[in-house]
């Protein structure tokens, strides 16, 4: 830590042999868990009943005959010819998902207007849609229409800076293309974790006892023959009932834990590319690079950071719990439920923010996850970023390219396995998981890029806190979007009104006057002056 109170980096090679393992405690908990689990599947094994879970009757079902169910006719020989065709689709979604980070790197700009104006055609068609199914629905689809180019008449500046961000979050995919390969990694393992826990609770699901139970053993719907007698139901050992609960914890804490860690590989690797060039690279306790940054970061995910990446885990658990809950007063409450809702919702966004940066900013300091947060937090207040800033125009385009991609991609595998004697069931279900696999696919292309763009955030609050100037066009794009309440207005003798252009200049120990974005009155107090604040903007210079 620098003595004026900032934080060094401790993504160099140096500094990384100096960080410390922190959180460990969560780190412990989470190993623990799985272990528990693990000893629950085992007894669970041990004291399965399958037999007597298949002579059961469980729903309707009678020694395993579903009783009274509609039965559909699928022509099965064409849908397994063409199996081995779908091997195709991963070939296409790779093919098109490079291409598409090709253009995001070489011309972003048309390809983010592209997917703009894409999405206004599609209000263009539903407006002449609607005159065939309601006309009176154009004016609704028409106002939607209208209202929507005209927000991004308006946006256009901010849709610009947008563009600069998606190339600069391409060239960090271009430089360090191994970032995917440590992710797709990662999800491997996540899914083979997941599949542990599932096969657990299917254990516990296996542990009990068919109990009578007079009611219709089937549903009269289906079989109006039916007659209510004495049918088989089957009971949960008491045992079962909160192994299922904790393995269910265990699968949802898992989920967040492999999420948190791709997030911190992909901040630890962002952080590298930001400050490689900067004279902050070789700053007190750390020279050098890092030569191998997603090897360096996937080793450090489980080994150093480990526990707080598990802390992140269990609190982004805790915050989708929130969410979870806030739905549910919203939907069974009425007007009291709804306002619930909203604080709980606005209280769920902070904590989600706060946790997300704080990650990233431990991955480049070394702090434990409470410090990163109270550092975060403090830079904010210190540099004037008072809003929640979330790059929202960057997720909308690369969600709906991920959208209309797969579908390219599906109509792409339609047509490569279209035969004039092939059913109309076989070309469905050839559609479905062609659009899954690509959807899912591209979704997890977009993803990475937008934790790029997050961990920026993280970069720039250190690079403003050090009064460097590591990546100027990240900076300036974020400084931008991002807002600041105040900015710092060197003193100067120049009368002329003046712009904000510059940032983060060296720090000197000269009084500095935060002043607000918005003229002043007479009847407001007098500015604030903060000695100890490092300046976003050095000064005002009209353009």
């Amino acid at each position: 830590m620098l003595s004026d109170g900032t934080h060094s980096l401790a993504v160099t090679s140096q500094s990384l042999l100096k960080r410390k393992s922190t959180d460990r405690a969560f780190g412990a908990a989470y190993v623990l868990v799985l272990l528990v689990t693990l000893a629950i599947a085992i007894a669970a094994g041990g004291g399965s009943n399958i037999d007597g879970l298949k002579q059961c009757n469980v729903n309707g079902t009678v020694n395993g005959t579903v009783k009274g169910t509609v039965t559909f006719t699928t022509d099965a020989t064409d849908v397994l010819v063409v199996l081995p065709q779908l091997l195709v689709v991963p070939i296409i979604s790779v093919l098109i998902g490079m291409a598409w980070m090709g253009a995001m790197r070489s011309c972003a700009k048309a390809m983010v207007y592209g997917t703009l104006i894409g999405q206004g055609l599609v209000l263009a068609v539903l407006s002449v849609g609607s005159l065939v199914v309601f006309p009176p629905l154009i004016f609704f689809f028409g106002t939607l229409f209208v209202m929507y180019f005209l927000l991004l008449f308006c946006a256009r500046k901010n849709i610009n800076l947008t563009v600069t961000l998606i190339e600069q979050a391409a060239s960090v995919v271009q430089v360090h293309p191994q970032i995917f390969v440590s992710s797709v990694l990662l999800m491997t393992l996540g899914a083979i974790v997941y599949g542990a826990c599932i096969a657990a609770a299917l254990l516990l699901f296996t542990n009990g006892e068919c109990v009578l139970s007079n009611s219709t053993s089937v549903d009269p719907k289906y079989n109006p023959n039916a007659t209510s007698a004495p049918g088989d139901q089957w009971q949960l050992s008491n045992a079962a009932i909160p192994g299922l609960s904790f393995v269910g914890f265990a699968l949802l804490w898992s989920v967040e834990v492999f999420s948190a860690m791709r997030f911190y590989v992909v901040s630890f690797v962002t952080g590298v590319w930001y400050f490689k060039a900067s004279g902050m690279a070789a700053q007190r306790g750390g020279s050098g690079t890092v030569t191998n940054p997603v090897t360096t970061a996937t080793k450090l995910a489980f080994t150093k950071s480990f526990g707080t990446i598990c802390l992140t885990g269990l609190i982004m658990y805790i915050v989708e719990l929130l969410r979870r809950m806030a739905k549910k007063q919203s939907q069974n409450n009425g007007l009291t439920g709804v306002l619930i809702a909203c604080c709980i919702n606005c209280l769920v966004a902070y904590l989600e923010f706060i946790t997300r940066f704080a990650l990233t900013l431990h991955a480049l300091t070394g702090d434990d996850l409470c410090t990163s947060a109270r550092t975060f937090t403090s830079h904010l207040n210190r540099h004037g970023f008072s809003a929640v800033w979330v790059n929202w125009m960057a997720s909308w385009v690369f969600n709906f390219s991920a959208f209309a991609l797969s579908l390219l991609i599906t109509a792409i595998c339609l047509v490569m396995t279209s035969h004039p004697q092939r059913g109309i069931t076989a070309l469905i279900v050839i559609g479905i998981l062609s659009f899954i696999f690509a959807i899912v696919f591209l979704s997890f292309v977009a993803g990475i890029l937008l934790n790029i763009i997050d961990a920026c955030y993280s970069c720039l609050i250190l690079d403003l806190d050090h009064g460097a100037k590591s990546q100027p066009q990240v900076a300036q794009a974020i400084l931008i979007l991002a807002n600041p309440t105040y900015l710092y207005q060197h003193q100067s003798n120049d009368p002329q009104p003046t712009v904000a252009v510059a940032y983060a200049q060296p720090y000197a120990p000269q009084p500095t006057t935060a002043t607000c974005a918005q003229p002043s009155m007479g009847s407001m107090p007098q500015p604030t002056v903060y000695g100890h604040a490092r300046p976003i903007v050095s000064e005002y210079v009209a353009k």
